[in-house]
């Protein structure tokens, strides 16, 4: 093995043969408790077998998987008693975007007391809600 060593004060005119003794070092890791990595993960693990397998009952019993972050949803749950809105969502119960009727989709709502009763806040169509007003009392 050669070791070649270049200078900018003797411009490389002059070449030196030398024994050079190279050593190699390979990464190792060495767990002294690889309990404590196992058992993070295991616990990580156990946990999402719970979770996952409470969803997959709750995907079961309900018969149709939600859809995340869908509007309709929520509204379908916050509409008052006997509404145009009610009953387009009644046909929309079992969840699933396959499952919303167009007249729904295309209907307007907004969210505000409801007309037949003045205690109540919830989303209705223009004709069944009102404005809220700042400092009322809803339920």
């Amino acid at each position: 093995m050669q070791n070649t060593t270049l200078s900018i004060f003797n411009d490389a005119t002059h070449w030196t043969q030398t024994m050079v003794n190279s050593i190699s070092y390979e990464n190792r890791y060495i767990f002294k408790e690889p309990e404590r990595l196992i058992g993070s993960y295991a616990v990580l693990l156990a946990t999402y077998l719970v979770f996952a397998t409470l969803g997959l009952v709750a995907l079961v019993q309900n018969g149709v998987a939600a859809d995340s972050g869908v509007f309709l949803q929520v509204l379908c749950a916050t509409t008052n008693g006997n509404s145009i809105l009610n009953k387009l969502a009644k046909q929309a119960c079992l969840g699933g975007s396959v499952n919303h009727p167009r007249e729904l989709l295309d209907l307007e709502v907004q969210f505000g007391q409801v007309k037949e009763d003045k205690d109540l806040a919830a989303f209705g169509t223009a004709a069944e809600v009102t404005e809220l007003k700042k400092g009322g009392s809803y339920r």
